[in-house]
């Protein structure tokens, strides 16, 4: 499981098992293993950071620029709430692109709340 795969875990709102360090859960219920969480490589898998990521609310702007050839797959979160807790990425994959714009998004909460006293990535999120 590459790292980004692993934060966009946290994204979703779930931490390792107490049980098993294989498997992520939600607490609820839901497990999946850690290697069949791919959502930088599976779009649907993306999509579910996307409905996520809208929970959280941010809108989505996914779009395809063909005036890049290499990473021409740009995503746009832009938060409700605060513009400056936005994400942008370019990527050669849609699915890359929102992960890596999820991620941004998350660290410029981090940025601007320095996440103190925060447990994880997820928790950046909350002001």
């Amino acid at each position: 499981m590459s790292e980004l795969d692993r934060k966009m875990a946290e994204v979703m709102g779930w931490r390792v098992h107490r049980l098993r360090d294989d498997l992520w859960t939600n607490g609820k219920g839901f497990v999946i293993l850690f290697d069949r969480w791919q959502p930088t490589t599976d779009i649907s898998q993306a999509f579910e950071v996307v409905e996520k990521m809208r929970e959280k609310d941010y809108t989505l702007s996914l779009y395809e620029n063909p005036f890049f050839q290499n990473k021409k797959w740009v995503v746009n979160f832009i938060s409700t709430k605060d513009i400056n807790r936005s994400g942008e990425a370019f990527a050669t994959t849609p699915a890359m692109a929102i992960c890596l714009a999820a991620e941004n998004a998350a660290c410029a909460g981090a940025f601007i709340f320095r996440c103190a006293g925060k447990r994880g990535f997820d928790d950046c999120f909350e002001g």
